[in-house]
């Protein structure tokens, strides 16, 4: 999908904020299955990165380490940000009513 961005977290203070995550409801996508695989579930919190509408997905199975974080969004990030490999941003992620 061409708004999704997978993001590395930079050290262990980013890594305890996912992990943090993980344990706040957030808005939950059901996993399913398409007859050919199953896809598991997931949940997600709206955030923003550079003033960018996004979501920070917190998928319940993934070939991902705890060190990197997915993000999706309706605009290609990479694109719009001029980002590239070993690029940095700041992600605000909004839990709760926000």
């Amino acid at each position: 999908y061409p708004g999704t961005l997978n993001l590395k977290l930079k050290g262990f203070h980013d890594i305890e904020v996912k992990k943090v995550l993980k344990l706040v409801t957030g808005i939950p996508i059901v996993g399913f299955d398409d007859g050919v695989r199953s896809y598991g579930g997931a949940k997600c919190f709206k955030a923003k990165i550079d003033g960018i509408d996004c979501a920070v997905v917190l998928v319940e199975r993934t070939h991902y380490g705890d060190d990197v974080v997915e993000v999706l969004a309706p605009v290609k990030i990479r694109d719009a940000l001029k980002l590239v490999d070993g690029s940095e941003v700041e992600v605000e992620v909004y839990v709760g009513n926000q």
